[in-house]
């Protein structure tokens, strides 16, 4: 989408198409990016988001099976877009007793 006007509507559809992807970079800092360019970041992004995550969370996600958290989270987003506050709350009907916000 470089060098093309912006167009929130167009935006917006690439994202809900899942052609277009938020997520974390640099110092955390959201991004928007093509799916294809999300795989190859991701990759490089995950043990520094994973150590992050555990240095802020950690404690109020001690007891949760990180792999079933994941795998969970990932089969709801697979279902429809969904922002963090959605995704915790559906996530803490799934593994009670744990904080929405840290599980999302």
């Amino acid at each position: 989408m470089t060098g093309e006007p912006f167009d929130p509507v167009a935006i917006g559809a690439a994202i809900t198409e899942r052609a277009l992807v938020r997520l974390p970079l640099m110092r955390s800092t959201i991004h928007l990016v093509t799916a294809e360019d999300a795989l190859a970041l991701r990759t490089l992004t995950q043990v520094p988001i994973e150590r992050s995550t555990l240095g802020v969370f950690g404690r109020r996600l001690a007891g949760v099976d990180r792999e079933a958290l994941v795998g969970t989270a990932r089969a709801l987003v697979e279902e429809e877009p969904l922002i963090a506050s959605e995704l915790g709350h559906r996530l803490a009907q799934r593994f009670p007793g744990h904080d929405p916000e840290a599980l999302a």
